[in-house]
């Protein structure tokens, strides 16, 4: 893991901070969003048949964390303009103002 103070707008550069900052602390945006995940893939037949189809826990849960992943960046592309890490903080920017998704300042 390697976390540079930037702002970017892409999915592949969102998808690997999202997943760096998964060991931080997420702010109550994430969490919403996190229960939001979880209850529609509770709710996804297609989704649930191919999580039963699993032949072990180990790649039931790489399927779960790689989909939950997945359905979060896209909602937080559709939700903020921009992102930006800046001090162990990653934020979502909408209109110009910063909203705190994940930080990750009292791992250090």
């Amino acid at each position: 893991m390697y976390i540079k103070n930037q702002l970017f707008t892409n999915a592949d550069t969102l998808e690997e901070y999202l997943f760096d900052f998964e060991l931080g602390t997420p702010s109550d945006i994430i969490k919403n969003l996190n229960a939001t995940i979880a209850a529609e893939l509770k709710a996804d037949a297609t989704f649930q048949k191919e999580y039963a189809a699993q032949t072990n826990d180990e790649d039931r849960l790489a399927l779960y964390t790689d989909e939950c992943l997945i359905r979060l960046k896209d909602k937080l592309l559709s939700q903020f303009d921009a992102f930006e890490v800046m001090k162990s903080q990653l934020s979502g920017i909408k209109n110009g103002t910063k909203s705190l998704l994940y930080d990750m300042s009292d791992l250090y």
